[in-house]
């Protein structure tokens, strides 16, 4: 059968797990996996935009069981390359989701939200930059609270530009079918796959499609050691846009993730991940060099059924394509 290892130091392996720490954290707990990384999705400039990569850690939810998650994301953006682009704004990506799992096959169905910001984080970035004595690269020189956005090609042709606008920009409906090979033993990690599927119902910009929907593939390992879990997450992503504007975007993309979990407690955990994004322009400066976010977590237990998870991401390491600092915060409710 699909998703059970036919080893039996695995099998005993897995028994033996389930029937100690995990029986207590039921029904989150799986033999290599823990509470999971945060589903984060790229915030970078022109990643955003379209479907990124989602860190799906192998299931552990119950065969028929639902789980029902609402997650937000608040990240603030600020590039300042003189003569080349200027990027002042903050976005608010906001997912609601249900899923079913059937048998080894988990299904959701998602609706997600970007809403364009107007600098509510500018103050604090301000003022965390000063603690530890980091650059602030003009944003203590330009004013808070507004939306601008101006970028010009090369040859110093005006190429897009958002001024004071804010509010809603973009949203879409995805379907994820994802596919749990095996839940892993003493040696071998936890493994999926997941094929995700996404259509723009509506989007502000002037988004080019020769095809309605967007499509990727990521693949899932995930292995527990002692009292930590591993977590790697390669991604490939095929668009049906290839322009915004006069903005040319590449077709593919591709995405790698990978996380530690520290749980430091049966119904708590503390989380590191990195994500790398392919640069999604074809020739727009550093937005065609790949993206690198770096995001701290912590995911709880409220309720034996009620997990609350909050993360920092902040681009101290990568600063070119990258979002200069975002808030996390999220539920998720099984049943």
């Amino acid at each position: 059968m699909a998703g059970q290892s036919s080893d039996p130091e695995e099998t005993e392996y897995s028994q033996k797990t389930e029937a100690t720490p995990s029986k207590r954290l039921k029904p989150w707990a799986g033999p290599n996996v823990g509470y999971g990384l945060l589903r984060m999705p790229s915030q970078s400039p022109f990643q955003s935009l379209r479907l990124a990569l989602l860190p799906r850690t192998p299931s552990t939810l119950d065969v028929h069981s639902w789980e029902f998650r609402l997650t937000q994301t608040l990240a603030n953006t600020w590039v300042n390359e003189p003569n080349k682009y200027f990027m002042d704004y903050e976005t608010l990506h906001s997912t609601a989701s249900v899923s079913r799992r059937f048998h080894e096959i988990l299904f959701e169905f998602s609706f997600e939200e970007q809403r364009m910001l107007n600098g509510m984080l500018d103050g604090f970035i301000k003022n965390f930059h000063d603690a530890l004595n980091l650059d602030q690269d003009g944003r203590d020189k330009a004013a808070y609270g507004e939306v601008n956005v101006d970028v010009w090609t090369p040859d110093g042709r005006e190429k897009i530009a958002w001024e004071g606008g804010k509010g809603a920009f973009s949203q879409n409906i995805a379907l994820v079918m994802q596919h749990n090979l095996t839940p892993g033993g003493k040696v071998w990690p936890a493994f999926s796959y997941s094929l995700s599927f996404r259509y723009d119902i509506w989007n502000a910009f002037d988004m080019e499609r020769d095809f309605p929907v967007d499509m990727g593939v990521s693949f899932s390992l995930a292995k527990k050691m002692g009292r930590f879990h591993g977590y790697l997450v390669p991604g490939f992503f095929w668009y049906g846009s290839t322009r915004m504007e006069t903005i040319e975007f590449k077709r593919t993309q591709t995405s790698f993730l990978a996380g530690l979990e520290w749980s430091f407690h049966e119904s708590a955990s503390l989380l590191v991940q990195y994500l790398y994004s392919e640069g999604s322009c074809k020739n727009l400066w550093g937005f065609k060099e790949p993206s690198h976010e770096v995001t701290l977590g912590f995911k709880g237990r409220l309720t034996r059924r009620l997990v609350w998870e909050l993360g920092i991401l902040e681009n101290i390491i990568a600063y070119d394509n990258s979002p200069d600092f975002g808030l996390h915060w999220g539920l998720t409710f099984r049943i």
